[in-house]
């Protein structure tokens, strides 16, 4: 779980991917009826989405894993102020 609060947005991109795999893959054995139009635009997505989490990745800090130096002075959410220690 460590993962999912550090890096929130790839465990979205890889749940999307995994389920658009298991999409394809109950396709190809005809469990499900999703037409070849269907599954090309379904992979086509996942492909499109890749490229833009990843700028978004490195737009974002994840909450548990901010990126400020040991010692540097913040203001709380609370409005007290603080100081960066390493856990």
């Amino acid at each position: 779980m460590d993962l999912v609060a550090r890096r929130p947005v790839l465990t979205v991109g890889v749940i999307v991917t995994a389920i658009a795999a298991v999409i394809g893959a109950t396709n190809a054995f005809g469990l499900t009826t999703i037409t070849p139009e269907q599954g090309d635009a379904l992979t086509k997505a996942v492909v499109a989405m890749w490229p833009l989490l990843l700028i978004i990745q490195q737009l974002v800090t994840p909450a548990a894993a901010p990126k400020l130096p040991e010692g540097q002075d913040v203001r709380l959410p609370d409005g007290t102020a603080g100081t960066v220690i390493r856990k």
